[in-house]
């Protein structure tokens, strides 16, 4: 079966090479077990949705078309996604995760970080839905409680109201980050394992108003 996520990737191709916009933020197709590009290094701000568990981990790679590696393991994956994020040093860190891992993820967060805390969620806009952001950070949270919002518009609330310069996203799917970052006029660094769900991120930054070229 194919997932071509409406032929986005036909108009606005990024299997290869580095989306580099007009304000120098930068978006590129690769696997997270991967070595990180050294764009990514600039964030100061992360917020990503991550496979939640195995069977999650599975479908990205199914919906990749892409054959199984040793990331196909949830938890070297897990392992290495907080490599990534203890790499790139951000001041603040937001973590999407279902409940299954939840735990997991708050241990992983707190050797990472002095402050973390975490809320309840749901995602696709449906209360049924129910999942958790955690917050992990340098400095003790005194903003508002995010509990009950959808993850969509707690995206956009964080790409707002957070003190950063530079949004990355290590999943970024779709695009729900650097579209929310973009908007609220900031920068935005990203990648992705399924070049199909990032050409769907280029459209939907097209669509209000950015612009890009593509370096190989």
């Amino acid at each position: 079966m194919e997932y071509n996520y409406e032929d986005a990737y036909k108009d606005y191709p990024i299997e290869n090479g580095i989306a580099v916009f007009d304000d120098g933020s930068m978006l590129m197709t690769r696997s997270i077990m991967d070595p990180l590009p050294a764009f990514m290094k600039k964030a100061d701000m992360i917020f990503t949705d991550s496979p939640w568990n195995q069977g999650n981990l599975r479908s990205f790679y199914t919906k990749a078309e892409i054959a199984p590696d040793y990331g196909y393991d949830f938890l070297r994956f897990g392992d290495r996604l907080f490599d990534c994020i203890w790499e790139i040093d951000p001041r603040v860190c937001y973590l999407e995760i279902g409940k299954e891992n939840l735990d997991v993820w708050l241990f992983q967060m707190k050797k990472l970080f002095k402050y973390v805390t975490f809320f309840n969620s749901t995602y696709y806009h449906d209360p049924q839905k129910l999942c958790y952001i955690v917050r992990g950070a340098r400095k003790a949270y005194r903003g508002r409680k995010y509990d009950g919002m959808d993850e969509e518009d707690i995206i956009s609330a964080v790409c707002k109201e957070e003190e950063y310069e530079i949004a990355g996203d290590l999943c970024t799917g779709r695009g729900l980050v650097p579209c929310a970052a973009y908007s609220a006029g900031k920068k935005f660094v990203g990648t992705e394992l399924n070049h199909k769900r990032l050409s769907v991120c280029l459209k939907r930054l097209s669509g209000l108003g950015a612009s890009y070229r593509v370096e190989t």
